[in-house]
């Protein structure tokens, strides 16, 4: 029997055809029957949120310095897309407004926060909230505290919380007890987990808690059939066409 299919983020949009982390690729994204879409929202210097990956400015603009030390006006007026290809010179840096409006019950959102204070949480929710999109976003974070009031303020919402492989000195088992025991305190929903460590008992035993289970960043063949023989729920890739390829060919129409 055919594994279970799951979904498919596009990690920054589809940046084989767009700019990451603009409207466009995430267009792209959708058009191409991704799923859901991952992305990174900073605040601004005067509390607008902002799609950007890197804390800076310099890789993917022409601007410089850190997101957060900019007026959205001012992040308005940077070029997001002429790194990437001359035709989408004049791609700006969107709002999460935005791209929710963009998104609009056609794909999953997969929010990373990149600002750390509760009251850039509090901004992020009350802008899910008015777009009417608590039951189509996961929100996630690297910063612990962060997750743990998420819960507390919108319990109905995805959280996830992100995991690397284990240390030298650590034994797997270890390692997968305290992925549980971290998830448990924090109120999380999801891990993302590295593919290193994902195999179908760890998937079960996070299943029969009541988790689910991401893949990280699979960009490779056999990575994607092994999170998807191991029962993940979802995983994101960079590699849109490649995951779609493997689905059909690993997954049960």
């Amino acid at each position: 029997m055919a594994p279970r299919r799951p979904l498919v983020i596009a990690h920054r949009g589809d940046t084989s055809a767009a700019p990451e982390n603009t409207l466009a690729a995430f267009a792209a994204a959708i058009d191409a029957g991704a799923d859901g879409i991952e992305l990174d929202v900073h605040p601004s210097r005067d509390g607008a949120l902002v799609v950007h990956h890197d804390h800076y400015l310099d890789r993917t603009t022409d601007g410089a310095g850190l997101v957060s030390d900019h007026t959205l006006a001012e992040l308005r007026r940077l070029d997001a897309g002429a790194w990437f290809d001359e035709k989408f010179a004049g791609e700006t840096i969107p709002t999460l407004e935005e791209v929710l409006s963009l998104a609009n019950g056609r794909a999953r959102l997969e929010i990373e926060l990149k600002g750390t204070t509760l009251s850039f949480l509090e901004r992020v929710l009350e802008t899910i909230r008015a777009a009417d999109a608590v039951a189509s976003v996961e929100l996630s974070t690297p910063h612990g505290p962060l997750l743990w009031h998420m819960h507390r303020r919108e319990p109905s919402i995805s959280t996830g919380m992100f995991f690397e492989p284990w240390p030298a000195w650590m034994t797997p088992e270890l390692g997968r007890r305290q992925v549980m025991d971290l998830m448990s305190l924090a109120g999380v929903s999801v891990a993302h987990l590295p593919i290193d460590v994902i195999d179908a008992a760890f998937v079960g035993r996070l299943h029969d808690a009541g988790l689910r289970v991401h893949g990280a960043n699979l960009n490779d063949a056999d990575a994607i059939i092994r999170a998807i023989e191991s029962g993940v729920d979802q995983f994101t890739t960079s590699r849109l066409d490649l995951a779609q390829r493997v689905l059909e060919d690993t997954v049960a129409r």
